[in-house]
């Protein structure tokens, strides 16, 4: 991803990780404007105000379908389409992190600020373990070994699903996405005839750089 950012004309100013952990502080933000000046700080994953309220734009008002997927990181995504999704539409969230469901809180939070006027209910884990995900959730049951980690039998999924439906998937988000819906179809929890839409949010251009770091045969 910063390869190609290079090569697009990027200027990238590295931080350590140390630091990177302090992003969301006054003293890290005071300290970018100290070495760049006035600028616009867009957050990690694009979880601002701003960027949910471009993820609205996600579905279509004529879009009728019963099941919304997305891949959660931050859960810029999964609140955008939550403000936008019908009454009647669930949507679930496959966190992608591994640890506590955090992601709950702070789409809570996100959905207070922005969106005041609506009420929304989300629910973790338990949407999935009972069964019951006509109730929108978001579920750390598919997060395998963690972020960007080596998991075999996600890398098989990913491999056949791309040979079989030509559609490519990348190894962080999109193959565990994919998984999670093909997994709860064949444990009979999605019924059917049920009408689903999955997010495919790209991130392709990752694919080679994991292939490298993991030294993968077929990099």
């Amino acid at each position: 991803t910063l390869a190609n950012a290079i090569a697009n004309g990027m200027h990238l100013h590295y931080v350590s990780r140390e630091n990177y952990k302090q992003k969301n502080t006054e003293v890290f933000k005071r300290d970018l404007t100290n070495i760049f000046g006035e600028h616009y700080l867009i957050p990690e994953g694009g979880n601002n105000k701003e960027g949910i309220l471009g993820c609205t734009e996600i579905l279509k008002p004529d879009w009728n379908y019963d099941f919304i997927f997305c891949a959660c990181g931050t859960a810029a995504t999964f609140s955008g389409i939550l403000a936008s999704c019908k009454p009647n539409q669930k949507l679930i969230g496959i966190n992608v992190l591994k640890g506590e469901n955090s992601l709950l809180t702070d789409v809570d939070v996100n959905m207070q600020q922005i969106f005041p006027q609506q009420k929304f209910i989300v629910v973790g884990n338990e949407g999935i373990e009972k069964n019951e995900i006509d109730t929108n959730c978001i579920t750390n049951k598919y997060c395998f070994n963690g972020y960007a980690k080596l998991d075999k039998e996600l890398i098989d999924f990913k491999n056949k699903f791309e040979m079989e439906y030509k559609i490519p998937l990348d190894y962080i988000y999109t193959s565990k996405l994919f998984y999670a819906v093909f997994d709860l179809l064949l444990k009979n929890k999605i019924l059917p005839k049920t009408k689903i839409l999955i997010i495919h949010c790209g991130g392709l251009q990752s694919n080679k750089g994991f292939e490298k770091r993991y030294k993968l045969n077929w990099y």
